[in-house]
């Protein structure tokens, strides 16, 4: 096999000006984010969960037809059908 040269070339990244508070803040966001999408699914689960567990009759004292327990889950009420 025949040797090739091969020239490696660096290439160097822009240097970061906004420093090491920014970056703090910005990690913070991101944390504070996935704690509180994490804890929307909690709370979802917990709510299916729920509605799962309560007969056809307790279900339609709060209005809620057992066909429309998925709706009601997914926050279709919340959409707007003209859209």
């Amino acid at each position: 096999m025949p040797h090739v040269d091969v020239a490696i070339r660096t290439v160097s990244l822009p240097r970061l000006s906004w420093g090491r508070d920014a970056a703090r803040s910005v990690a913070r966001r991101v944390v504070r984010a996935l704690t509180a999408w994490r804890e929307r699914n909690r709370r979802a689960a917990y709510d299916a969960a729920t509605l799962a567990n309560m007969n056809d009759r307790e279900l339609l004292d709060i209005g809620l037809p057992r066909a429309s327990v998925r709706a009601a889950l997914q926050r279709a009420w919340l959409r707007d059908p003209v859209r």
